[in-house]
């Protein structure tokens, strides 16, 4: 499984580069609707697509070079060549509105604690602080890989219960959800530009609940 992460870092890497580029130009208002600006959008989706939806993306690079020996695309390419911007703005907000909408949860939790937050004990304040930041992290996990979270559950809620699953097979559902949350963690850095980031999170451990 690490060797898939590994793969999607490697892939996702070079889309973290041209997002900080593609963050560059929407900074820049006279540059944002430049030829150079729109390019740098439109190989950064190409880019997230190929280290993300790669069946997707070879399906679309067919269709494009099919315009070389046609006049104009089959329908079935038509529908892939929509379908490829589709997908990533899709998972582009389910991205950014995840991480922003547990964000400001995690603000929100702080900000209205903060009279209590000045008069507690520092390991008391510091405890609180470290509950926000998990609570925080299971929001953006449950959103990332909720499907992923729900399928171990239920495997771990049968074997606790005596049912027919047993701990091998929760590990199994334990490790996609590892890789799901891993993914969404190098996928939410390398949108928001960050190469480094992206490395840095590729090998984050994550201990199976008891």
């Amino acid at each position: 499984m690490q060797k898939e992460l590994d793969e999607m870092k490697t892939g996702l890497i070079p889309c973290a580069q041209l997002a900080a580029e593609r963050i560059k130009c929407s900074l820049d208002p006279e540059k944002a609707e430049s030829e150079q600006c729109k390019e740098v959008l439109r190989n950064e989706m190409l880019c997230f697509s190929r280290a993300l939806f790669p069946d997707l993306h070879k399906r679309a690079m067919a269709c494009a070079d099919e315009r070389a020996t046609r006049k104009e695309h089959s329908p079935e390419c038509v529908e892939t060549l929509n379908e490829l911007p589709k997908t990533y703005h899709m998972f582009w907000y389910r991205v950014f509105n995840t991480v922003q909408s547990c964000e400001k949860d995690a603000h929100d939790a702080i900000t209205s604690a903060e009279k209590e937050l000045g008069s507690m004990p520092e390991e008391e304040r510091k405890r609180f602080v470290e509950d926000v930041q998990v609570n925080q992290k299971m929001c953006m996990m449950e959103h990332g890989c909720g499907d992923e979270l729900k399928a171990w559950q239920r495997c771990h809620d049968g074997a606790v219960e005596g049912g027919k699953q047993t701990k091998t097979e929760c590990a199994a559902e334990w490790r996609k959800v590892r890789k799901c949350w891993v993914g969404f963690l190098m996928s939410t850095s390398a949108i928001a530009g960050d190469p480094q980031a992206v490395e840095a999170v590729s090998t984050t451990r994550l201990e199976q609940p008891e």
